[in-house]
């Protein structure tokens, strides 16, 4: 899906973590780098959570998180 996406000028994938479900971070690297594109993360969604004892915010080239107060 991400692939049929990508046009001459994509420059990055923007995955979301949804619901603290990671996406899947080997697959999307893989896809990136086949392409030569930065990978930018939502994590908004995904705060604390780990994929093999790895903080999710560790992965691609930039995560971005959000917080809320009221």
């Amino acid at each position: 899906m991400i692939e049929a996406s990508i046009t001459k000028h994509t420059t990055a994938i923007l995955p979301v973590h949804v619901y603290g479900n990671p996406c899947r971070v080997e697959q999307i690297k893989q896809i990136a780098d086949n392409y030569g594109l930065k990978i930018i993360y939502d994590a908004a969604h995904a705060f604390g959570v780990k994929i093999n004892g790895f903080p999710v915010v560790g992965f691609g080239d930039l995560t971005i998180l959000s917080f809320s107060c009221y």
